[in-house]
């Protein structure tokens, strides 16, 4: 489910946090991505993966959610959050919570994971 959220929150801010989080252009292809979320998504840290698109590190059957996310936070310059499960990547239960914020008027989205099970 993808919830709209008011979020004012910059990029900077994000990246101080230290949380996982990605960049990606307005063409959905992935700009920069952190170690952090690497680590999340099942790659290793240091794996180049700028330019390939950004609904393709999810779950087949999650890519039209995260598609929907990405598109409402580019095209309506407005954050959104979805809640997920990354159980298919390591087999137990991994509900976390991703939210797609415009950045830079629109010209990127930033992307934040936060997994339940790590503090904020």
């Amino acid at each position: 489910m993808i919830i709209e959220t008011d979020m004012h929150i910059t990029g900077a801010q994000i990246g101080a946090s230290g949380r996982p989080h990605a960049m990606v252009k307005a063409d959905g292809l992935i700009a920069a991505i952190t170690d952090p979320l690497l680590d999340d998504l099942g790659f290793e840290p240091g794996d180049d993966l700028s330019g390939l698109p950004f609904v393709s590190l999810w779950a087949h059957d999650i890519r039209p959610m995260v598609r929907e996310a990405l598109r409402q936070a580019i095209e309506r310059k407005c954050s959104a959050e979805l809640d997920l499960d990354l159980e298919y990547l390591q087999g137990v239960p991994q509900p976390c919570k991703v939210t797609l914020l415009p950045v830079e008027e629109g010209r990127h989205v930033m992307v934040v994971l936060e997994d339940s099970a790590r503090p904020a």
